[in-house]
């Protein structure tokens, strides 16, 4: 709807333009038309660009981040932590967030033997629960922790996620240290997936219905790609095994700065 509009401005000025040039001649409707035909070829130029390289497109996508840096999406994650914990784990992960070795003010509400609701600097909240070994098929406690959806602009989802988020999760992690561990976080883009346009390049986003792409990702540790990413029509979900795999991933997609090898690879 955007494009179009822009165009019928530009066909507007070229017909205002041609019919002042009847009744006052002059080289100003000629200067017009000349503008409004630039501007045509300019604005065809940019579109056949951003289909054909990935590098153009989201070099576009970020300029238009830094000029609405407060555009929004929502986001929320979870993380599985699996061990032997032991049934005062709720307890002591409560301690922790209380003790002055948590950097950050938080509030424990709800609190029992098996779950806790957790506030953070009052922007983040956090459920926290315990499932004992003896619920499991694997013989092994776990502990989940989900988050409540929050609204994150662009301009400060890279501090979102290394200056909370990913610090928090770590603690949990260092408290814990359990042997095995998986972190997911779901972006919803409150406009168009701009990561649509990769795979869906020639078609309108109202005539796909279902759509789905899988990237398997390097996440840098020896279990090797066993991280995901899974590209949707709204929204982009990031797997991970670790705290680090988890912020490098994390940042590449919502800041508009993926491994454009990877993209193509998922084509």
């Amino acid at each position: 709807m955007g494009w179009t509009i822009f165009y019928i401005v530009l066909l507007a000025a070229y017909l205002l333009s041609w019919g002042y040039s009847i009744y006052h001649p002059s080289s100003v409707p000629e200067i017009i038309t000349r503008v409004s035909g630039l501007a045509a070829l300019l604005t065809g130029l940019v579109t056949a660009l951003q289909k054909s390289s990935l590098k153009v497109y989201f070099l576009l996508q970020k300029l238009a981040i830094r000029f609405f840096p407060d555009t929004t999406g929502r986001w929320w994650f979870s993380a599985r932590f699996d061990g032997q914990f032991g049934d005062g784990v709720i307890g002591s992960l409560s301690d922790h967030f209380r003790s002055r070795d948590f950097r950050f003010n938080s509030k424990i509400e709800n609190e029992d033997s098996l779950t806790a609701q957790v506030e953070i600097d009052q922007t983040l909240y956090l459920r926290i629960q315990y499932d004992p070994k003896h619920l499991s098929e694997d013989g092994e406690d776990h502990v989940t922790v989900l988050s409540r959806v929050m609204e994150v602009s662009y301009g400060h989802a890279k501090k979102k996620l290394e200056q909370q988020i990913v610090p928090v999760l770590q603690t949990i992690t260092d408290v814990l240290t359990p042997s095995n561990s998986s972190f997911e976080l779901d972006v919803q883009f409150l406009k168009q997936n701009p990561f649509f346009a990769v795979y869906i390049a020639h078609l309108r986003p109202e005539q796909v219905h279902n759509y789905r792409v899988i990237l398997h990702v390097d996440g840098s540790h020896s279990s090797g790609k066993t991280e995901t990413v899974e590209i949707t029509k709204q929204k982009v979900h990031v797997t991970a095994r670790t705290t680090h795999s988890f912020q490098s991933i994390a940042e590449q997609f919502v800041l508009l700065s993926p491994d454009l090898k990877m993209l193509k690879a998922g084509h």
